[in-house]
């Protein structure tokens, strides 16, 4: 019943992966409403679910109780230990930590660029961000950026944040002393060689680099280690402290809420030990995108200029969401660089994908709140309009499905009563599994300003881990969709051509729906 995900030959799902995976997102309850061959495969589902779950807490859990509350008092003795240092130290929190496996390949920094109208000053730009991002206090007086004045030290093997004594924001924020670039293909050769250097580890793990334009105005490139935070808390962050005005709504609606949260909860309970073990069971995700060795040396592109009307006026004729129109023009742009390369096209491409699980109420907090399950991007067929069905469905099983919950839960469990060594294990088998990473994150709906400067557009890129070499983000702001890619330059010498490919996928979207194409 782990059933493969790995597609039929040409692309096409076997009849009985079919019944599978449409057996999975349904439940007891609605069985009735299937036909009669469904309804048994998803009630042998649950029924599965339901075995391995009892196994798990009947069995497994009281066995390995003895080590957990083992292990529990000794990592108290060790925060009592690091508590008594007379440095004042802070535990670096567990979902934080994992973060810091840093490897000469793949580094955990997350990019992020805001290109403005007018060029700003160096020491202009040197006062803003001491000023109103380092120093930023909230109620309470609590220091919101306090990482931003901390160094990662590790400390009876835990990390810890610490003071850094000779902190100066001089260190951290930097003008480029090559030559302005004149256009966009420049300023990614630019942007592409900082991404490919580490951080200094000596210092707090972050650096804003000031690139003056030809044109005279002015790009910023962020560069923050996740241990930090994730994109959404360091996007909301910016966007709240260092902007001239903070835009009305920076975050989006949160995972769940009220009764079904707490529904969704219990399920996850429920079925997060055979979630996790079918994960750790998925076959390796097979594709020219996945497997060739690293070099280190990054490769980013971007394209900042969809309309998010363009989105909307797809969604609104096709009775989907704007991430499902997003996601199916995303899976449409690699199978045409498939195509382009001459490789053989795979059913799916897999994909890791951050889900934010922040509450929807409390104060902000810089750090890691996410959850990542696996997400398939459909490049079976060349319909566009086939490929947003299929991407539609495989994000409502999404939205149906425990699975988010269950893997956070799962981290957290992980994190707080097994060592580090054990965890980190098992993200990097389960890193093993996908080809990309993929972020969507929200940005301002409005047109923001920094030191009087218009931001004209913004952009991420996000980090990659184990073997994987690639990572897609989207972002909208003011309305507008930016897609940046980067990659390491064993795995794609031209991400530009994969960012192109999106917006030209977009606009044959448009076309096929404008024109009533329906061949299902």
């Amino acid at each position: 019943f782990i059933c493969s995900d790995r597609p039929a030959k040409r692309g096409k799902l076997t009849e009985a992966h079919q019944l599978c995976v449409a057996a999975e997102s349904q439940s007891p309850s609605t069985a009735h409403r299937m036909n009669p061959e469904l309804a048994v495969a998803g009630l042998a589902m649950w029924a599965v679910r339901l075995v391995c779950s009892c196994l798990f807490y009947s069995i497994f859990v009281p066995l390995l109780l003895p080590f957990e509350l083992a292990y529990a008092f000794y990592s108290s003795y060790l925060q009592f230990l690091i508590k008594s240092c007379v440095e004042r130290l802070e535990m670096v929190g567990n979902l934080d930590a994992i973060w810091m496996q840093d490897t000469p390949d793949n580094r955990a920094i997350i990019n992020g660029v805001l290109v403005l109208r007018e060029q700003l000053r160096l020491e202009q730009l040197r006062e803003l961000v001491q000023g109103k991002l380092v120093e930023a206090t909230a109620r309470g007086n609590r220091r919101v950026a306090a990482k931003f004045q901390q160094i990662v030290s590790k400390r009876y093997r835990r990390y810890v944040w610490r003071e850094d004594e000779a902190y100066s924001v001089r260190n951290h924020v930097i003008e480029h002393e090559g030559r302005p670039p004149a256009c966009q293909a420049e300023l990614e050769e630019i942007l592409s060689e900082y991404c490919s250097q580490g951080l200094n580890m000596q210092r707090p793990p972050w650096l804003i680099v000031l690139v003056p334009t030809a044109e005279g105005g002015s790009v910023l490139l962020f560069r923050g280690h996740h241990v930090i935070g994730d994109g959404v808390s360091l996007t909301t962050l910016m966007m709240t402290y260092l902007v001239d005005k903070p835009p009305a709504q920076i975050t989006p609606v949160r995972f769940g809420s009220g009764r079904s949260k707490f529904w969704m909860f219990a399920k996850a309970v429920l079925e997060a030990p055979y979630l996790l073990g079918r994960d750790l069971l998925r076959a390796d995700d097979r594709s020219p995108l996945h497997g060739p060795a690293l070099s280190g040396r990054k490769r980013l592109a971007w394209i900042r200029d969809i309309p998010l009307a363009q989105v909307k006026r797809v969604r609104q004729a096709t009775d989907s969401t704007v991430n499902d129109v997003l996601m199916a023009c995303l899976a449409s742009s690699f199978r045409r660089y498939f195509l382009r390369r001459g490789w053989a096209i795979p059913g799916s491409l897999k994909a890791y994908v951050p889900i934010d699980m922040r509450p929807r109420s409390g104060e902000f907090e810089l750090d890691n709140q996410f959850s990542l399950i696996f997400m398939g991007l459909d490049l079976s067929n060349g319909d566009p309009l086939k490929t947003l069905r299929q991407t539609k469905r495989s994000m409502n099983r999404i939205k149906a499905s425990s699975l988010p919950v269950a893997n956070y839960l799962a981290m957290i469990y992980c994190m707080a009563n097994l060592p580090a060594w054990i965890c980190e294990a098992l993200f990097e088998v389960l890193a093993k599994k996908s080809s990309l990473i993929l972020s969507n994150v929200p940005g301002p709906a409005e047109q923001l300003s920094i030191g009087g400067s218009v931001i004209e557009a913004m952009s991420f890129w996000v980090p990659s881990r184990s073997n994987i070499g690639l990572g897609v983000s989207i972002l909208s702001y003011n309305n507008q969709v930016s897609v940046g890619v980067i990659t390491d330059t064993n795995i794609m010498e031209d991400p530009q051509q994969l960012a192109a490919d999106f917006k030209a996928c977009l606009n044959q979207l448009e076309r096929a729906v404008k024109q009533g194409r329906n061949e299902d």
